[in-house]
């Protein structure tokens, strides 16, 4: 590194995205933060942090020397599964201006009965991936130094029953009750250090959703959509008390409210019609019980408030 570090000098060496390998912040002649993400020796991407006012305070170094931001740490550590994400949601952009590009060279229709009845059931199968919408305790944090995040986001899996009421055309009310397992863990960072990484809280949910379906045309055998509405989720692995034989010290409440916003295509095949769709669901309340762990107080301290959000691709067969 001797060849690319003039007028750089050292600040913080630790692991920033929890690659298992230890990454570097630099202070330059200017004054200006650097931050690179090794890959050994050699980075593998690099970036100025930003300035403080974006978001969350500084955090001083314990020589009382250079200063190095941790907002910029939080987009960077969430940033692998999201891109899946919005890789996902991209591909069903393209796929609905596909099939609109295409429209136009008429094939034949599918005979579409059981989606034209007020009335029709299914099933759906799905998976999703849960995170926490964390706020830090500021004053925790000026005089700690602890940072809590979700950084890597775990897959669960849904089961639904679909009951689909049709009042008009272009509009369905949707009521999908079932069940949805998953977790989430919270990594706490110190000086921009892993302090720690066993916070698992796990959650199975009983969810009853209401939903509208706006539906667009049929283009041939394919007909886009978007869907909105309430979820409530009831999570029968919340608010237990703290297992003394495990490292978590953190509890999260039982009921939820969830708004919910997504879109789909519904393909009209034989038998039945299949439905792809991406939905992100944001929970109104704090989920983390008011109750620190006796002994572990710092990792309930850390945090202000914590709201729920998932994220669910869904595969609906009716």
């Amino acid at each position: 590194l001797a060849s690319t570090t003039a007028g750089l000098t050292l600040t913080q060496v630790g692991d920033l995205d929890a690659d298992g390998k230890s990454d570097i912040i630099w202070t330059t002649d200017a004054g200006a933060i650097l931050m690179w993400l090794m890959d050994g020796l050699a980075p593998h991407a690099t970036s100025e942090l930003v300035p403080p006012t974006l978001g969350l305070a500084t955090l001083a170094m314990s020589d009382g020397g250079s200063i190095y931001y941790l907002v910029y740490i939080k987009h960077i550590l969430k940033s692998s599964l999201k891109r899946r994400i919005y890789h996902t949601a991209l591909f069903l952009l393209f796929l609905f201006l596909n099939l609109s590009v295409t429209a136009q060279k008429q094939k034949p229709k599918k005979e579409s009965w059981y989606d034209e009845k007020v009335l029709h059931f299914g099933f759906s199968i799905g998976f999703n991936a849960m995170d926490l919408n964390i706020t830090p305790s500021q004053a925790f944090l000026d005089s700690t130094s602890l940072y809590p995040e979700v950084s890597i986001l775990n897959p669960g899996i849904n089961i639904q029953i679909v009951t689909d009421y049709r009042p008009a055309r272009y509009l369905d009310i949707r009521f999908l009750p079932g069940v949805s397992f998953g977790q989430r863990v919270i990594r706490y960072y110190k000086d921009g250090v892993l302090y720690n990484d066993q916070q698992k809280l796990e959650s199975s949910f009983l969810e009853f959703p209401l939903l509208l379906k706006l539906k667009g045309d049929r283009l041939n055998n394919v007909r886009p959509y978007v869907v909105t509405g309430l979820n409530y989720r009831y999570d029968l692995a919340g608010k237990k008390e703290f297992d003394p034989d495990k490292p978590v010290y953190l509890r999260l409440k039982r009921p939820d409210l969830y708004y919910e916003l997504g879109a789909g295509l519904d393909f009209y095949l034989t038998y039945f019609k299949l439905s792809v769709e991406l939905k992100m669901s944001n929970g109104f309340g704090d989920v983390l019980v008011k109750e620190a762990a006796p002994g572990h107080p710092e990792f309930y301290n850390a945090i202000e408030k914590m709201k729920s959000q998932i994220w669910v691709l869904s595969f609906h067969f009716e």
